[in-house]
């Protein structure tokens, strides 16, 4: 007889066909004192292996019936903790059972322990299905994203959790890591409840049984949300100190095309000014270059104050090439003090990023390359830039001839706060916040070095579909012809209302040099379309659209021209705002194109 066993906490589910062989599996567990159940979960699963049935399921012991010996190996490879002969006498039967619930009960002594041990974690835990749908989370989790367990199970990380911070490729490569059955650790941005963020470092790991196959996903955050603050302000002191050191520069590619312009401005003045007849197509063609020279001075300030400033991701769709350039024009000075600079770009790739935030990966290479570069004459040595597409994949890369690096160096050239400047000339984190932008949106960093062979840093992305049909930002379709409008021009400061009034020649304009008096004639006056400053010291345009009367047209008649500085309540105003947004400086045509726009 088998041993008797009385663990009366367990259940034991036969998933067998035959009658026969029922009867006999329940004749065998009556000695150990277990009772079978038909249906719900088991402790102890028979299955009919026979029958073509394999192991599954959650139970703590899986028991597999066969008929001939030479299949018990397979058995147990395929998951089964125990294998008995189908014609065994129920003696022996109920023996090999017994066995299999001595085992259960020490897994079920041991079980609750671990249960305790994860609930008592300060790191949230959670466990998934091979469908990622989640089975347990810990109470750590719950205090991490404000959901409770019951508002969770059965659902997705990613249909409560996933936020617009990662790229759909980058949530992509966490899964197909998990299903080649490696662990993905790495940095990820979720939502709590309350829709606010939280940042963490989070690992997932495969849990795979015994012919690989994946039957589950376990999780563990750490949230480093008050980490990221920290590392944001010294990183944004970085970013303006390099900035600052990028300032001579700047000047001079400012001061090179603001010469021509100041120069032909002039010459244009004083052709005017004389008594004498002039020719009207050398007037012409001093403000053509003038133009010319204004527009490459605005190109330069947008692009320096793109990578200036300061805030949340927003990803987009946008031309690497065009971050490039801007990258460029504002390195370009520093860069040619030390070395010649050379750039070539093969067709036209795109990417899913924040353009503001690849720049400062874009500029901090490059003022890395510049600074690898030693003193001597800079006709010796080389920075270049080159750029590509490779399948789904976009890349840059940036090369020096400078001292390069040790292997030793090169290691760790991405670990947070670790340089080899001198003290007061780097914080060490510029590779490091390069390589966390650049893997937050699914990429990766090559880097090949070697000691006075200089260093080139590649950086992958993945590409985004119909590259080629990326637009300039800054480029304008010609606009359509409007009948004459009444235009009112709200904003503090004369010349720019001069300007606009001179642009907009063939319309009626009114001016109002301040939000009041802007109030007043828009509200007294006939007006059909409101071009209107943002910041103006006695009322802000936000305020002064919000003064008009909820049903007044002219709401939907609205362009705002900014210089780029805004208060956090403009800025979200802005969020919400639908119309035309024209940045200081504005061209004609920019202008032109916002009035088609709003007057339909």
């Amino acid at each position: 007889m088998g041993t008797r066993l009385t663990p009366a906490s367990l259940s034991v589910r036969l998933d067998v066909e035959d009658a026969a062989l029922r009867e006999r599996l329940r004749a065998a567990f009556r000695p150990c004192g277990l009772a079978v159940v038909e249906e719900g979960p088991a402790d102890i699963r028979v299955y009919d292996a026979r029958a073509g049935g394999e192991a599954r399921g959650l139970a703590g012991v899986q028991v597999a019936v066969i008929d001939r010996p030479e299949t018990a190996k397979a058995q147990l490879a395929t998951g089964a903790h125990v294998v008995v002969f189908a014609d065994e006498p129920v003696e022996r039967l109920s023996a090999h059972l017994a066995v299999s619930v001595a085992s259960a009960l020490d897994r079920r002594a041991i079980d609750p322990w671990l249960e305790v041990a994860v609930a008592h974690l300060g790191e949230s835990v959670e466990l998934a299905d091979h469908e990622a749908r989640l089975r347990y989370v810990n109470p750590a989790f719950e205090a991490l994203t404000g959901f409770s367990r019951d508002e969770v199970i059965g659902k997705t990380p990613g249909e409560l959790l996933r936020t617009t911070d990662h790229s759909p490729a980058y949530y992509a490569a966490i899964e197909e890591t998990v299903r080649q059955g490696k662990a993905w650790r790495g940095p990820l941005t979720s939502r709590r409840k309350d829709g606010s963020r939280i940042h963490q470092e989070v690992t997932v790991s495969p849990v795979r049984d015994a012919r690989g196959v994946l039957r589950a996903m376990v999780a563990i955050r750490r949230e480093v949300t008050r980490e990221r603050q920290l590392e944001a302000q010294v990183r944004a002191s970085e970013r303006m100190a390099s900035l600052g050191t990028l300032a001579a520069g700047v000047a001079h590619e400012i001061n090179n095309p603001l010469a021509y312009v100041l120069a032909n401005v002039e010459h244009v003045l004083e052709l005017i000014e004389q008594d004498a007849p002039f020719d009207l197509e050398e007037l012409a063609e001093a403000l053509r270059a003038a133009h010319a020279g204004g527009q490459r001075v605005r190109r330069i300030v947008s692009d320096l104050s793109s990578l200036a400033r300061q805030r949340a991701d927003t990803l987009q769709r946008v031309a690497l090439r065009s971050v490039l350039d801007a990258a460029v024009s504002v390195a370009r000075g520093t860069i040619r003090k030390v070395a010649r600079f050379e750039r070539s770009y093969e067709g036209q790739p795109a990417v899913f990023v924040d353009e503001g935030r690849l720049g400062q990966v874009v500029l901090n290479l490059l003022v890395n390359a510049a600074q690898a570069i030693p003193a001597g004459d800079p006709a010796e040595h080389c920075v270049s830039l080159r750029a590509g597409q490779q399948g789904e994949q976009a890349w840059f890369e940036v090369r020096d001839s400078g001292v390069g690096m040790t292997e030793d160096v090169r290691a760790r050239c991405f670990d947070p706060f670790y340089t080899t400047k001198p003290p007061g000339e780097g914080t060490g984190l510029g590779l490091s916040m390069v390589h966390q932008i650049v893997t937050s949106y699914g990429g990766h960093i090559d880097v090949e070095s070697a000691p006075a062979e200089g260093t080139t840093v590649r950086v992958w992305l993945p590409a985004t579909e119909d590259a080629d049909q990326v637009d300039d930002p800054l480029a304008v379709e010609p606009s359509r012809e409007v009948a004459p409008l009444r235009i009112l021009v709200v904003d503090d400061e004369p010349s720019v209302c001069a300007a606009l009034r001179r642009i907009l020649r063939r319309h009626e304009v009114q001016v109002a040099y301040g939000g009041r008096e802007g109030l007043l004639t828009a509200t007294e006056g006939e007006v059909d379309v409101v071009i209107c400053d943002l910041m103006m010291p006695d009322m802000s345009g936000t305020q002064l659209r919000d003064a008009l009367p909820p049903d007044s047209p002219l709401r939907d008649r609205w362009i705002f021209i900014t210089g780029g500085v805004l208060t956090d309540r403009d800025r979200e105003y802005m969020k919400r705002f639908a119309g035309p947004v024209l940045q200081k400086p504005f061209s004609a045509p920019e202008v032109r194109d916002a009035i088609a726009r709003v007057a339909g």
